[in-house]
């Protein structure tokens, strides 16, 4: 097999970006983001980057100096580049990992909070974490072809507040690998999220007329974003990219704030409009709360 180029990039909503292209190849990888609630920051250190061919011994990508990556910078589609020049072979691969510096004292990975930004709150890796985060479902290199993927790491539902007695926020993450060549995005406005009270989100679901449950529930979303103000229009709005072509429900809430991926909790979902998703477009809806 001849090598090829790979482009991986990781995202925060994140997301990991993998290109291939030509007989000689290298790696890039980025990432991007939906914004985790109540944060300021979530910063992630990324020391390298494990990959496993299918039928192989896996191989491992070290950067001379580990990536600080503040995922929360990452929105409408941005991506940070992680990995540049890596040649590969064409083939077939079972999973990619990330490998992450998350000592506990904050001074790698940490998250701030919007009512305290200037304290960095260590993130740590959950125990069964604890050598990497690995994104599964697969992927392809392509000899002599050009192929872009993403992961995008969730953080509504990958970032957990820490439990009682602790300090610490976990890393647990959500994560999903997407061909950014073969995707599309849905964008749109929301009237009344700023009103008092409202913590407002929208939810894309997987299908027409889908079952639409919240993040801990047997029917959660397959992405989900928070609502952000523009300051160049003062509409407050949404996006959420790197989506495959097909068909979605999508709804949006003001109660995201009772939400949590550990629990099924008692959110009022409103809108639930069917949405079909093509490559290259941004479908549009906008919602009223």
């Amino acid at each position: 097999m001849n090598p090829s180029t790979v482009l991986i990039k990781l995202t925060a909503l994140a997301a990991l970006t993998l290109s291939a292209a030509a007989c000689t190849g290298s790696v890039n990888l980025d990432v991007t983001d939906a914004p985790v609630d109540g944060a300021s920051k979530v910063v992630v250190e990324v020391s390298g980057v494990t990959f496993q061919p299918t039928g192989a011994d896996a191989f491992t990508v070290d950067f001379d100096t580990p990536l600080s990556i503040d995922l929360l910078a990452l929105r409408d589609g941005d991506t940070e580049p992680l990995i540049s020049g890596k040649k590969m072979r064409d083939g077939s691969y079972d999973s990619i990992k990330l490998l992450v510096n998350a000592s506990g004292d904050g001074s790698d990975s940490y998250i701030t909070l919007t009512s305290d930004p200037t304290t960095k709150i260590p993130l740590v890796l959950a125990s069964e974490d604890e050598d990497g985060l690995t994104i599964t479902g697969g992927f392809s290199v392509e000899k002599d072809e050009t192929q872009n993927y993403v992961i995008d790491f969730d953080l509504r539902k990958s970032v957990r507040d820490p439990a009682t007695g602790e300090t610490d926020y976990q890393l647990k993450p959500a994560l999903r690998l997407v061909n950014a060549d073969k995707s599309g995005s849905i964008v749109g406005t929301v009237t009344g999220a700023g009103a008092s009270g409202c913590a407002p989100a929208v939810y894309v679901y997987k299908g027409s007329n889908a079952t639409a449950g919240d993040e801990g529930s047997a029917n959660p979303p397959y992405a989900s974003t928070r609502i952000y103000l523009d300051s160049a229009d003062s509409k407050y709005k949404y996006f959420v990219s790197f989506l495959p072509p097909g068909n979605y429900t999508v709804a949006a809430t003001c109660s995201a704030d009772e939400d949590s991926a550990d629990d099924s909790g008692d959110i009022t979902l409103t809108g639930a409009v069917n949405k079909s998703v093509q490559t290259g477009v941004q479908a549009e809806i906008d919602f009223t709360l």
